[in-house]
This record gives structure tokens, C-alpha cells and sequence, in this order.
């Protein structure tokens, strides 16, 4: 799981991509040896860093944009780690996209 350090000043925002760059690079880092990767989101439209990051990878990253199995949604804020991985098992098990999802909102 990863979070945006807030405390740092974001010198390298980029104007297509208001998100903080750093943050979407350590995320590429981290899944440089991942096979399979599912994507969870909060859905809450623009303040969803889950497009942005979709959209840094396909110009900065497409070997990891290329390996993203599912995007999923799910109640980020009350859910526990293990949780978010069993929402992540479930999406890669699942092969119906439209399936209702662990934590999922309704």
C-alpha cells in the first residue's frame, strides 16, 4: 500500500499529470517483479489517483500498464490491509470485471 508524503513539496508536477509524479514512480519501482497487478481505487472521480496513475503509466511505464489485470473499487478508508489483499485475490479470481467485490461499496 502505498500513500502521498504530504510533507514534502512536490517540485515535478507535471501540468497532464496533477498527481505527484514521485508517488507514481515508487509505485512503478515496487512493481517492477510483480506478475499480475490489480489496481484499488476509491472511485471518488477526479480525486482519484487510480486515473492518474493509469495515465502516468501509459506515457512513463507501459511494461507495468501492460501487466494490470483489473481495476478494482473498493471503501479505502475502512478497510484493513488484509482485507484490501483478499479484495485483490478475489479480483484475480474472478473473471467476470462487473462482479461484486470484498469491501466493495454498494
Amino acid at each position: 500500500m502505498h500513500e502521498t508524503d504530504r510533507t514534502r513539496r512536490d517540485a515535478d508536477r507535471e501540468e497532464t499529470f496533477p498527481a505527484d509524479q514521485r508517488f507514481f514512480a515508487d509505485i512503478a519501482a515496487a512493481c517492477s517483479d510483480a506478475g499480475r497487478i490489480i489496481i484499488i481505487g476509491h472511485d471518488k472521480g477526479q480525486s482519484n489517483k487510480v486515473h492518474h496513475l493509469l495515465a502516468w503509466q501509459d506515457s512513463h511505464r507501459r511494461d507495468i500498464q501492460a501487466r494490470i489485470a483489473r481495476e478494482i473499487v473498493a471503501d479505502l478508508p475502512h478497510m484493513a490491509a488484509g482485507e484490501l489483499l483478499d479484495a485483490a485475490r478475489h479480483a484475480l479470481a474472478t473473471p467476470d470485471p462487473e462482479a461484486t467485490l470484498i469491501g466493495a461499496p454498494s
